[in-house]
């Protein structure tokens, strides 16, 4: 039996614009996409993801350095450690 192991994933969109319309549609198409995995196999080994729970959206942020608005979508994902 496989030890099951949770880790968190934090995706991080970021725009030029002020504007964060592109970034909420980016990140609503990646939940999207890793909340309907499950029971996947990773690279053709023996690891699986067994679930990916979506936990939480950032409120606007901003990054000085690359000058640009950005957000993250926080997911939990549970898979075999093995």
């Amino acid at each position: 039996m496989d030890v099951m192991r949770r880790r968190t994933l934090q995706v991080w969109v970021h725009d030029e614009p002020s504007d964060y319309t592109n970034i909420d549609l980016a990140l609503d198409r990646v939940r999207d996409v890793l909340t309907s995995l499950f029971g996947v196999n990773v690279s053709a080994t023996t690891k699986w993801i067994a679930q990916i729970d979506w936990e939480l959206d950032s409120d606007d942020l901003s990054d000085d350095i690359q000058n640009t608005v950005t957000r993250y979508s926080q997911f939990t994902v549970v898979g075999s450690a093995s």
